[in-house]
């Protein structure tokens, strides 16, 4: 499904985007990273949750 949003986003011209994750959550990061994230800083919320992010071009 992850894939499919990124080929949708690249018919709309998005040539790079953005996405984040909670750093509890290993199964949405292996699938950022099996589609081509690269990451970027992580930070901590509020609450002390820490979120990754990660850049992927389309």
């Amino acid at each position: 499904m992850f894939s499919l949003a990124l080929e949708k986003a690249k018919e709309f011209g998005i040539t790079k985007a953005i996405i984040a994750c909670d750093d509890w959550n290993a199964a949405s990061e292996k699938t950022i990273l099996k589609n081509g994230g690269m990451p970027d800083a992580s930070f901590t919320e509020a609450d002390g949750n820490i979120v990754k992010r990660f850049w992927i071009e389309t």
